[in-house]
């Protein structure tokens, strides 16, 4: 792994702060974990001594350049003064390095690929990383698969990745690409891919761009001019998009290339659908069951099955409306199951709190809302239990 840090190093513990028995902040005489920076989360890893271990969660610095370690003890207590023995967590360092680098190939040939477009920040992460940049222009999965390809042309040459530490000076003499309204004037990390890049970072990389492993865009989103885009370095998440991809084709019986038109159809299809139940929807009549309750209340019953709870809303909001004494409770069944939608609501002069009838234990529902209107599940669609839990609310 590229990185200015050993694996492991014997120290010695010049600081400890306790935040509680499961947490401390340690400072080390010498270390060997690198902080966070770059967009890159710190090493992490182990500390062992005599009488004390515990396992290093991350590693920060503060305004002084010194390094925190943040540790949870797995055995004993550490004590300032304490000889320790500092080891890395490689397979942690060197996921961080795949995806660092395999971050510099992706951004760069999103640069070059789509003028005007520029990097804003990273967050580098072990499964999964994101890019934060800025394009005036419509971002594509047309031109994320481009870089794809580019990047699968960079990892495939197998590049050396190289790290060199140069003054200010050189740096700016090289047209170093950095961030410099942050730099102050200490000594700049340049890390080079050969022939393809070279910019300024504090981050850790592999060697050599065939360590990579591959760049898979898994998302995208925003508006001009804000975007993320997210991506892995693990092949296998390709190879499974394709699987499935190939499995959708069988079952749609539709070519992988026609199926984006497919879903647009579908979806404009679903908006008229839906276009068309906002105009009829109001005036739908359902089969209520109508009942006094205690105090002179007028319960509305309704018990439906395959029905979406939005086609029933506007009736159920013209009861309440209509007749401000009136309680309306909506039972929607879900398929074979025991479970149904329920929706309660009443007017505006019956003093029902709907909330704590959704809270009866006999009733098994969850839900939220005001007094006056609640919706959620139940595992009751018993509509005698429901009317009972009702009188008994109002009585």
């Amino acid at each position: 792994m590229l990185t200015d840090y050993p694996e492991r190093c014997s120290t010695v513990i010049t600081g400890v702060e306790r935040h509680s028995r499961k947490r401390y902040t340690l400072r080390l005489a010498e270390t060997p974990f690198r902080p966070e920076g770059g967009g890159q989360p710190g090493d992490g890893g182990r500390l062992e001594s005599e009488d004390f271990s515990g396992s290093v969660t991350g590693c920060t610095s503060n305004a002084d350049g010194a390094h925190l370690l943040d540790v949870k003890p797995r055995r004993g207590t550490p004590q300032e003064g304490d000889a320790v023995e500092a080891t890395v967590d490689l397979a942690r360092r060197g996921r961080y390095a795949r995806m660092h680098t395999g971050e510099h190939i992706l951004s760069r040939i999103l640069e070059r690929t789509c003028p005007g477009l520029s990097i804003g920040k990273v967050a580098i992460g072990g499964e999964h990383s994101t890019v934060f940049l800025r394009y005036d222009g419509d971002l594509t999965w047309e031109a994320l698969f481009e870089a794809e390809r580019g990047a699968a042309d960079v990892i495939g040459r197998n590049l050396p990745v190289e790290c060199r530490v140069l003054s200010p000076a050189e740096a700016w003499e090289r047209g170093l690409r950095a961030k410099w309204d942050r730099l102050d004037d200490e000594p700049v990390r340049m890390i080079s891919i050969r022939g393809f890049d070279r910019i300024a970072c504090s981050g850790s990389h592999v060697p050599f761009t065939g360590q990579v492993g591959a760049v898979v865009v898994t998302g995208f989103k925003g508006s001009p001019p804000e975007w993320q885009v997210s991506f892995t370095v693990d092949g296998e998440v390709a190879a499974e998009g394709s699987r499935r991809m190939r499995m959708l084709e069988r079952e749609l019986a539709t070519p992988a290339a026609k199926i984006p038109g497919l879903v647009a159809k579908r979806r404009d299809e679903a908006a008229g659908a839906r276009k068309a139940l906002d105009k009829v929807k109001q005036y739908l009549a359902f089969p209520w069951e109508r009942e006094e309750l205690p105090g002179g209340w007028r319960l509305h019953a309704l018990v439906l099955a395959g029905i979406p709870g939005e086609l029933v809303t506007p009736a159920l909001k013209r009861i309440i409306t209509d007749d401000d004494g009136a309680v309306g409770c909506v039972l929607l069944q879900e398929g074979d199951g025991p479970e149904a939608q329920v929706l309660l609501a009443r007017g505006g002069s019956c003093p029902l709190d709907a909330r704590t009838v959704v809270r009866r234990a006999e009733l098994q529902a969850k839900g939220g809302g005001a007094p006056e209107w609640v919706s959620g599940k139940t595992g009751c669609t018993s509509v005698r239990l429901w009317k009972k839990a009702i009188a008994d609310e109002l009585a």
